[in-house]
C-alpha cells in the first residue's frame, strides 16, 4: 500500500518513456478529466477560484462520451475524474462512470466528498480508487479551510464510512493537506479514519504563495506526523507522508532542466480545452485545443500543442507533481555511461 502514490511507479512503463522522450507524439497513458468546474465548496488554496467565477462550465455528456472513445482507440490506459471542480456535481456522473468501465479503462475517482453517499454503488461498481480530500480533523477545521455547509464535515464522514463498507478491491484514501490552521489535528483525523475502513491517508503541505511556515511551526508538524504515524500502525491505516515537499516548496528551487513529464499525463478542462498540464488548467496560453474543435488525438498531434510546449518556461513554474517523473525521464534521456557500476 505505501508505494500506492510512489512515483517510481512510473518504471512500469519505460518502454513507452522511452518512445515519449524520442516523439511527442506519442500518447499519454493517462488523463485527467474535469467534468466540471462548479464546486460546493470554496477551499481557501483553490488555484481555480477566480477561473471557475468568471467561466462556470460543464462537458456535454455526449462529448465526454466520444471522447472516452477516442481515448480508448488511441491506447490510454487511466482516466481519472477530478479537477477544477467537483465531479460529482456532474449531472451525468454515473453514466460516465458506467461508460468509462464498458470501455475498459482504469478509473479513479478524486473528491470532495461531500456527494459520496449518493454515487457510492457507481464508484464501487466502476472504480480502482476513491480519493477524498478531507484536510481536516474537526468540523470548524473543515468549514474554515473548505468553506463548504455548516454538515459537510459530517456528511463527508458519512460517506466514507459507506464507501468503505463492501468495497471489494477499491482503494479508498483520504487526502490531508498541510496548513497552519489544522496540523494539530491530524492526529485525531487518523483516530476517524482507521474504523472507517480506509486504505491510506496522503499527507502533504499545502502549496500557496504567501503562506510561511517558520520552523517552529514545520517542526511541530513534524511531531504530530511522527505521533499520527505511530497511531496509524497501530490501527493498520497507511499513513502515506510528504516531508520532503516543505523543501521543495518553500525552500529550494529543485526545478528539472526540462519538462519531458507533461507527455506522460494529459488535462482536460470542463471548458473542453487540453491542457499541457494539471497547474494549467483555465489558462487559455497553454491550452493545446479544443475538443468541441478537433479529435484529441488531431490536439496531441498538432503544431498548436508543440508551440505550447516550446513556450515552457520552468523558471515560472510553481512546485510540481512531476518532479520525480522528470528527474526519471530525464535520466533516461541521458548518455547512461557506467550504467553497470551500482
Amino acid at each position: 500500500m505505501k508505494y500506492i502514490l510512489n512515483p517510481y511507479k512510473i518504471l512500469n512503463h519505460v518502454p513507452v518513456l522511452n518512445e515519449m522522450i524520442k516523439d511527442n507524439k506519442t500518447p499519454p497513458m493517462a488523463v485527467e478529466i474535469d467534468l466540471t468546474n462548479l464546486c460546493n465548496h470554496n477551499c481557501i488554496w483553490c488555484m481555480f477560484d477566480r477561473y471557475r467565477a468568471k467561466n462556470p462550465v460543464s462537458l456535454e455528456k455526449d462529448l465526454v462520451f466520444n471522447l472516452l472513445q477516442d481515448l480508448k482507440a488511441i491506447g490510454v490506459k487511466a482516466i481519472t475524474y477530478v479537477g477544477g471542480g467537483e465531479p460529482l456535481l456532474y449531472p451525468h456522473f454515473k453514466e460516465v462512470l458506467y461508460k468509462t468501465k464498458e470501455l475498459g479503462f482504469d478509473c479513479g475517482v478524486v473528491t470532495n466528498g461531500e456527494l459520496l453517499i449518493e454515487n457510492i454503488q457507481a464508484i464501487k461498481d466502476c472504480c480502482q480508487f476513491c480519493r477524498v480530500s478531507l484536510d481536516a480533523g474537526s468540523s470548524a477545521d473543515h468549514k474554515a479551510l473548505h468553506r463548504g455547509r455548516w454538515n459537510s464535515f459530517k456528511r463527508v464522514l458519512q460517506g466514507i464510512e459507506a464507501l468503505g463498507k463492501e468495497k471489494g478491491d477499491l482503494i479508498l484514501g483520504v487526502a490531508f493537506l498541510l496548513h497552519t490552521i489544522n496540523f494539530y489535528k491530524l492526529t485525531e483525523l487518523v483516530k476517524i479514519l482507521s474504523i472507517l475502513k480506509v486504505d491510506y491517508l496522503q499527507v502533504r503541505p499545502v502549496y500557496m504563495p504567501g503562506l510561511v511556515f517558520t520552523d517552529r511551526v514545520k517542526q511541530k508538524i513534524n511531531i504530530q506526523i511522527d505521533e499520527a504515524q505511530k497511531m496509524a500502525h497501530t490501527t493498520g491505516l497507511h499513513l502515506i507522508t510528504f516531508k520532503h515537499r516543505f523543501r521543495e516548496f518553500y525552500e529550494e528551487d529543485l526545478r528539472p532542466e526540462k519538462c519531458l513529464a507533461h507527455n506522460i499525463l494529459s488535462i482536460i478542462g470542463a471548458d473542453s480545452n487540453v491542457y499541457l498540464c494539471c497547474q494549467l488548467r483555465g489558462n487559455p496560453k497553454f491550452s493545446i485545443g479544443n475538443l468541441k474543435e478537433k479529435s484529441f488525438k488531431d490536439i496531441w498531434e498538432s503544431d498548436q500543442r508543440q508551440e505550447v510546449i516550446d513556450r515552457i518556461d520552468l523558471s515560472r513554474c510553481p512546485p510540481c507533481r512531476y518532479k520525480k517523473y522528470n528527474e526519471i525521464m530525464e535520466y533516461l534521456s541521458s548518455e547512461r555511461r557506467h550504467a553497470n557500476f551500482l
